[in-house]
């Protein structure tokens, strides 16, 4: 199986069709601000402890304690949620296994019953353990079939839909994403779009909701907080391969970013 392209923060090696992370923060923890953003993959969240809104395709739908959401590959999403104690769970599915169900084709907020949370968080749990490439899929086969028998929560409350235009942004976006050690200038940016960096950092802004600089930024970030919680790397190592010119700066960054340093993210 080739290396697909995986458009955010995620990375799943060649084969592997899901995998499954467990975030949980303290009281310290700051506000989760907006991040708008995509996956290659489909993307399940369990929270278990949070309040705030998760904000898609023009809609933004209050969450809280319980609540699951999916949502399918290449959908631009967002979540913000509300500072102090704060827990989920992060459960990402190669869209093929998706479409091989039958698929769900929009994004979706569930609020299941207490039988099927606990199952979910049982199937995640396993997934997170680790399992061979079969067993992997069979869990989150039956993650998806759990959710498919919920009621869906969709209704929400307008909001203007950002995202649009991102075909024409998508070689800055790539290049940041193959070389995140060293992010492109917004002027290396514009000219791999074709565009002046004026008119570039316009049309970025309007389609993602920030600048270039800052999602440069908050990306590498988001990249790091994965590889702390799913790889062996030291901080300092992390900080580096994200971009970040000293390990003191990365944590700065961090922290503003996510309210604790990266070993308390890490757990470590």
């Amino acid at each position: 199986m080739p290396d697909r392209v995986l458009c955010e923060p995620v990375e799943m090696p060649p084969g592997m069709e899901a995998s499954a992370s467990a975030v949980a923060l303290g009281a310290e923890a700051g506000e989760a601000g907006r991040f708008t953003h995509f996956h290659d993959v489909a993307e399940i969240v369990l929270f278990d402890g949070v309040r705030g809104d998760f904000v898609v395709e023009g809609e933004r739908l209050d969450l809280s304690d319980g609540d699951v959401v999916f949502v399918p590959s290449m959908r631009t999403h967002d979540f913000e949620l509300a500072a102090g104690e704060k827990a989920w769970t992060l459960v990402y599915v190669d869209p093929f296994v998706v479409e091989a169900m039958g698929g769900w084709r929009r994004p979706a907020r569930v609020r299941p019953d207490a039988a099927t949370r606990a199952r979910l968080k049982t199937l995640a749990g396993w997934l997170e353990a680790g399992a061979d490439a079969a067993t992997r899929r069979n869990l989150a086969e039956l993650m998806l079939r759990a959710l498919a028998d919920q009621p869906r929560v969709e209704a929400g409350r307008a909001e203007a839909a950002e995202g649009e235009g991102i075909g024409r942004l998508m070689p800055a976006i790539q290049r940041l994403r193959a070389d995140p050690a060293r992010p492109p200038t917004i002027d290396e940016a514009a000219r791999a779009c074709n565009l002046s960096p004026a008119y570039f950092s316009r049309r970025f802004k309007a389609a993602l909701g920030a600048g270039f600089s800052d999602y440069s930024r908050v990306y590498r970030l988001h990249l790091a907080a994965r590889r702390l919680l799913e790889g062996e790397n030291g901080i300092a190592a992390i900080a580096w391969a994200t971009g970040f010119s000293t390990p003191s700066h990365f944590t700065q960054c961090f922290r503003e970013r996510f309210g604790v340093t990266p070993g308390v993210y890490r757990g470590r």
